[in-house]
């Protein structure tokens, strides 16, 4: 219960700085994290997608979304997304 509850409250801290600076990585990163744990798997893997392909950290985070496609069953999709990376 208390993991649950630092989730939730660093994703409302994430989302209220996103919200002030939307193209801070880190935090979208943060936001992300926290959804897969929570599995929120479609939110997780849509703040993944948001990060800029020109950011140092865009292809862990394409990565870490096709990694949780396939641990969810949705292999096609990690195919997908794996395809267009390369």
């Amino acid at each position: 219960l208390y993991i649950e509850e630092s989730d939730h409250s660093a994703r409302v801290f994430a989302q209220i700085t996103l919200g002030m600076k939307p193209d801070l990585v880190d935090a979208r990163i943060l936001l992300a994290s926290s959804y897969a744990r929570s599995e929120n798997i479609d939110q997780a893997i849509e703040q993944y997608r948001k990060i800029p392909d020109n950011h140092h950290a865009y292809l862990g985070a394409q990565h870490a979304a096709a990694q949780l496609l396939a641990d969810h069953g949705r292999m096609d999709e990690s195919v997908v997304l794996l395809n267009q990376l390369y």
